[in-house]
């Protein structure tokens, strides 16, 4: 009996809800990024920006617009027509909009070179039960950290203030007061007498607010962090900040009616612009990695060169935080006083440097104290031992000034307790002392990371890849300096592992482009898995290690032909890899979108299959079809 068969598209084009996944994040503000790179005039660019925000408004669920970096007549900011800071925009959605869906549809539109959603931060602290006694003696960590060897060689200056960005701080605080910045250029009269945008902000700002008052009002968290680095010290009162002399202001990021994270963005952008030499973020998310904000650091650190200090979380499990975990800030984890990793805290090979962070005598609003707990407090010690730095050695960049804290943080890989966590607590416990005067040890770190196959720029199954790096030191002269690179998973295998750099001196660069690292991915990868890496440093006594992923390819791709694209999935999908219209591009003809789901049906004489929606009412496709082999390009 001969037997045949037909496939055949069926063609539906309306919305499915897309599910919000963890973390959270907004429901009503997405994050776009508008394309004017290629366009050769300032003025084109501005004209083409106004001509896509149009397109965009177009969109039923979008009902307006916001750009949140506008410049200023400071003379410190680089929010110009043409810069990167000036290409964000937050859209503002209809309640019950699906910020998915939206994403997926800003994200082919001409002019928009990325949407992502807002990811909500939350401030990293677990506090524990409040402990009346406020005796003397109860800053052990001082100790553990050899801060009193610091406080010999150096007290911090006034002039390396610290930008604190949280929930505020008790203003009246007596131990706090005196060490807040004061801005002696707009003084409070209702005129913004410096011209920098905000007015009146004479001792910081609330710009989860909008007020020149950035009072610890709901939460304490935000003073409790800056007690830490930033008391008054020396005054026969309180606490011993870490930071000594070092100033501070307080930018208050978290609105007093619900404690949200509220234009923090903003904030870290305006207190870099505008003095601060470090920033404090005590808060985060897992998981929540964000190109906007990566772009963001990457200004304020390599551009306006401000040292970034931020929590690595308080989930006792291995989970990269952001923004702690980005390349360009100092991820900040935390330890007990037997400087084992403290049962509360997250660990992650993005971890740079772990400080004390359990049972930490604290300050809060209305001068209460207690004891408390988190990465938070952590992170307020280490941006204090920045700024010490910052005033001892001013020549320093904000990257030399984290390489130095990361560097010569002690071992703590060596107790028992520690052990399970090799290379996921950073390079050990911050030695603040060491910090300051340490003049020997280099920092060799990986600056750029380039990789290919046979078949192009991708990382698929069953395929070598080459990986080029290029090593920079940021410290002291290294000699004999060698990178190996390893990984534990389990569908790598290293071919070439090895890059001898050899000397290399402060400031200097080497890459291994003629002779890359070589590895092979296993037939058995899954599409679109996480390989971790890591690069081993050594130079004689020295040893670090910087980790860095790869992600294999998707089981998707786009095929075009003449006017039409469409996306294809390894098990048989076609306009979006999955239901929730996440992974494509749809049907599209003559660069219009002509639908968001198609099905694939098989007919044979015995029995058929297909992919197709399962009601017209609930739009979510059958599963008949799997791959047997996955899709390269």
């Amino acid at each position: 009996m001969k037997r045949s068969f037909i496939i055949f598209f069926l063609i539906f084009a309306f919305n499915l809800n897309a599910q919000q996944g963890d973390p959270l994040i907004a429901d009503d503000i997405i994050v776009v990024k508008v394309g004017t790179k290629n366009l050769p005039e300032k003025q084109n660019a501005r004209i083409n920006q106004v001509e896509i925000l149009d397109e965009i408004l177009k969109i039923k669920q979008i009902k307006g617009y916001k750009q949140p970096f506008k410049g200023s007549s400071n003379k410190n900011t680089r929010v110009r027509s043409n810069h990167i800071l000036s290409s964000f925009y937050y859209l503002k959605l209809d309640k019950g909009s699906s910020p998915d869906s939206l994403i997926n549809e800003l994200n082919k539109m001409e002019g928009i070179e990325y949407a992502e959603p807002f990811y909500l931060m939350k401030p990293l602290y677990t506090p524990n039960d409040p402990e009346a006694d406020p005796s003397t003696g109860k800053q052990k960590y001082l100790e553990t950290i050899n801060a009193y060897q610091a406080w010999s060689h150096e007290q911090g200056d006034n002039n390396v203030y610290v930008g604190v960005l949280d929930t505020g701080v008790d203003m009246d605080h007596p131990d706090l007061t005196g060490n807040i910045k004061i801005n002696e250029d707009d003084p409070v009269n209702g005129i913004d007498d410096d011209g920098d945008g905000l007015v009146d902000n004479y001792r910081g700002y609330d710009f989860s607010n909008d007020d020149n008052e950035p009072e610890a009002d709901k939460s304490s968290h935000g003073t409790s962090v800056t007690g830490i680095g930033f008391s008054v010290t020396d005054n026969n009162y309180g606490f011993a900040g870490v930071g000594f002399n070092t100033k501070f202001v307080p930018y208050k990021i978290f609105t007093s009616q619900s404690n949200f994270f509220y234009r923090g963005y903003e904030a870290m952008i305006f207190a870099a612009e505008n003095g601060c030499k470090v920033l404090n973020l005590s808060w985060g998310a897992p998981s929540a990695r964000s190109k906007y904000v990566e772009e963001i650091i990457n200004y304020i650190v390599l551009e306006l060169d401000v040292v970034v200090v931020a929590a690595a979380g308080n989930t006792n499990g291995e989970y990269d935080f952001y923004p702690a975990s980005y390349t360009n800030v100092l991820s900040v984890g935390s330890t007990n006083y037997n400087d084992e990793k403290a049962n509360f805290a997250s660990y992650s090979p993005y971890i740079d440097v772990m400080a004390p962070g359990k049972s930490i005598f604290v300050t809060a609003n209305n001068d209460f104290k207690y004891y408390s707990q988190g990465t938070s407090l952590s992170t307020a010690m280490v941006s204090a031992t920045a700024a010490l730095i910052r005033a001892r050695y001013p020549d320093l960049t904000a990257l030399q000034v984290m390489e130095r804290i990361r560097v010569t943080a002690d071992d703590i890989y060596h107790i028992e307790a520690n052990k399970p966590y090799k290379g996921k607590l950073g390079h050990g416990r911050l030695n603040v002392a060491r910090a300051l005067l340490d003049y020997t040890t280099p920092s060799l770190r990986m600056i750029d990371l380039k990789y290919y196959s046979k078949l192009g720029n991708y990382a698929f199954y069953d395929d070598t890849l080459s990986i080029e790096t290029t090593i920079s030191n940021l410290l002291s002269t290294s000699s004999d300096a060698k990178a190996v690179i390893k990984s534990n998973s389990p569908y790598v295998t290293i071919i070439d592992s090895v890059f001898n750099i050899g000397n290399l001196n402060s400031n200097e660069w080497k890459n291994n482009n003629n002779s890359p690292f070589k590895i092979y991915i296993d037939p058995t990868t899954p599409p679109g898995q996480q390989l971790r890496f890591t690069l081993h440093f050594s130079d004689n006594d020295y040893a670090a290690s910087q980790p860095f992923d790869i992600f294999t390819e998707p089981s998707f791709f786009e095929i075009e032909g003449k006017n039409l694209k469409l996306t294809v999935g390894s098990s048989g999908t076609l306009a979006f890899d999955s239901d929730s219209l996440r992974n494509g591009i749809g049907l599209v003809y003559n660069d219009t979108l002509i639908s968001r789901s198609l099905g694939l049906f098989y007919f044979h004489s015995s029995d058929s299959a297909d992919n197709s929606f399962l009601t017209i009412e609930k739009p979510i496709h059958n599963k008949d079809f799997q791959a047997t082999k996955y899709l390269k390009k």
